[in-house]
């Protein structure tokens, strides 16, 4: 069995992580984000 991916495939893994890196994870640690949404001081 071959379990390597496609090029489309490893592009959109690459784009996948990306997006986690620059938009997910930094807000992780942000005192505004709640645990099921954004914080009262946010708004």
């Amino acid at each position: 069995m071959d379990f390597s991916l496609t090029p489309r495939m490893q592009e959109l893994q690459a784009r996948t992580r990306q997006f986690i890196a620059e938009q997910v994870i930094p807000l992780e640690n942000d005192p505004l984000q709640g645990a099921h949404r954004p914080e009262e001081a946010l708004r």
